[in-house]
């Protein structure tokens, strides 16, 4: 159907037709609560695998250049006024209510590179929620989950006052057993089972008496941080309170529990192969360059990579063109890796995200120690690969699901050595050496003889050995107190 006349029973309902172009002729010249309603009778999108998304909030795909165009709801009106007025709300909540231009640029793999049988671990994840049932009970060995509901102007005071290590609001809280029991557990068992459902653990159970146990462990279980008043419950209002700190405690515990056990499924089914085009790494065939169309300058420029062929390969080879960077290293598997000319622009944005600072400082400096010390690397090759979030290769550290931000293949022969590197800012690391993603470096020496078994088994010939290193891009003088300065290297 092309065209629709409808009166103001078009905006009545859920189910109605969704359109992508409204016209409003003796309606909507003043603001209300039926236009704002009206908004919602536009575009209703599917998306890629049912994801009910827009193709801009799924970074990771490759649309056609004009699909935006069809996702977009246009709203034509006479003397409405008010649109205006909507528009500022808009921008007021950072939302862009400008068009913009999005221009790809595609990625050349260095085919050479995959031929040279670079190992990566591997494990298929659709098994476990098949193969593992997981009941939910307390861990000791889980560190306790954190809660802070210390007001921010509290939290600022008792940290500018010296010589006070903590103000009251900041003590850690327990919540009487007798509150505990007054509290509707049926109420939070729903809550945490729709909890359960959004984040799809089709293969975890629990029940009413469990939570109801696991908080009572107090401080093995939680370390809560909020004013007294909060933990003495004296109105309905104020027990809907306590119930609402009970589910977010109770969340945070199922979200560790549920991976530590995905954890140790993942390091008994962990696999190795070798690194191809079809890798999570390389899912992506273009970086895309979202630019508002307003910003000429930019549009012009990165639009003449698009028209230019010598230009783009000048680009491929590390030439800048005053707004998109490619951080050149000879190296990496694919070209380009791009970064922003100036980081902190809002004028363009590029996806997948390019390069941060950090991660541009610690490849440049690895390309100049690999310059500067060719000797080294006589009888060996390097490889590198920055390693994408969720898609890359990941780990199961105790709770954390971490992807390291780069993976570096040094091979010598049929021994090769996989570093995983990740650049990171260490400031608000609270626990120093204790974080988990620090203490991979230990736990992948696990990996690395599961591994090396596995490719015994299958009668390779090749050696694996395997590490990790966080970077720190924080001043060593910023996180003396963090971490113990006697382990601190320069």
């Amino acid at each position: 159907m092309n065209v629709l006349i409808g009166a103001k029973k078009f905006i009545e309902g859920w189910n109605s037709l969704r359109v992508s172009n409204i016209g409003l002729l003796n309606i909507g010249k003043s603001e209300g609560t039926q236009i704002i309603q009206l908004f919602g009778r536009g575009v209703r999108l599917h998306g890629k695998h049912n994801s009910l998304k827009r193709s801009k909030a799924m970074p990771n795909e490759s649309p056609p250049e004009n699909l935006p165009i069809l996702e977009k709801l246009n709203i034509f009106g006479i003397e409405a006024n008010y649109m205006e007025q909507f528009r500022e709300y808009l921008k007021a909540e950072g939302l862009s209510t400008e068009n913009t231009v999005d221009i790809p640029i595609p990625i050349k793999i260095k085919e050479g590179y995959l031929k040279e049988r670079l190992l990566v671990p591997c494990v298929d994840e659709s098994r476990f929620k098949k193969e593992q049932l997981f009941e939910l009970h307390f861990d000791k060995q889980i560190n306790p989950v954190e809660i802070d509901l210390v007001p921010r102007i509290e939290r600022i005071e008792s940290r500018v006052q010296e010589g006070i290590s903590a103000q009251s609001g900041s003590k850690p809280r327990i919540i009487d057993h007798k509150y505990i029991e007054s509290l509707d557990w049926s109420h939070i068992y729903f809550a945490l089972l729709e909890f359960k459902t959004q984040k799809e653990w089709s293969n975890m159970i629990f029940s009413k008496e469990v939570l109801r146990e696991i908080v009572k462990k107090d401080s093995g279980a939680y370390i809560l941080r909020c004013p007294p008043e909060y933990i003495h419950p004296n109105t309905f209002e104020n027990f809907q309170r306590l119930e609402g700190i009970v589910i977010s405690i109770l969340k945070k515990y199922l979200q560790k529990s549920y991976n530590r056990c995905k954890n140790r499924w993942t390091k008994k089914n962990m696999d190795v192969m070798e690194l191809n085009d079809s890798h999570g790494d390389f899912e992506f065939k273009t970086f895309r360059i979202t630019v508002n169309q307003k910003e000429i300058d930019i549009v012009e420029a990165i639009n003449s990579l698009k028209k230019d062929g010598e230009k783009l390969e000048k680009l491929y080879h590390g030439k800048t063109n005053g707004f998109v960077e490619n951080v050149y290293f000879d190296k990496h598997i694919y070209q380009p890796l791009l970064a922003k000319h100036d980081e902190n622009s809002p004028k363009y944005g590029i996806s997948p995200v390019g390069l941060n600072d950090g991660e541009k400082q610690f490849m440049r400096d690895l390309k100049d120690y690999v310059d500067n010390n060719g000797s080294k690397f006589r009888d060996r090759k390097m490889f590198v690969l920055r390693n994408r979030p969720k898609k890359g290769i990941g780990f199961f550290v105790e709770t954390v699901n971490f992807y390291p931000d780069f993976v570096i293949w040094i091979k010598t022969g049929d021994k090769q050595h996989i570093i995983f590197a990740d650049p990171k800012g260490l400031v608000r690391v609270e626990k120093g050496f204790d974080d988990e993603k620090i203490q991979l470096h230990r736990h992948i020496k696990d990996i690395e003889k599961h591994l090396a078994k596995k490719l015994l088994d299958k009668g390779e010939k090749q050696e694996i050995s395997l590490d990790s290193f966080i970077i720190s891009v924080t001043p060593k003088k910023d996180i003396r107190s963090t971490f113990r300065s006697n382990e601190l290297s320069t």
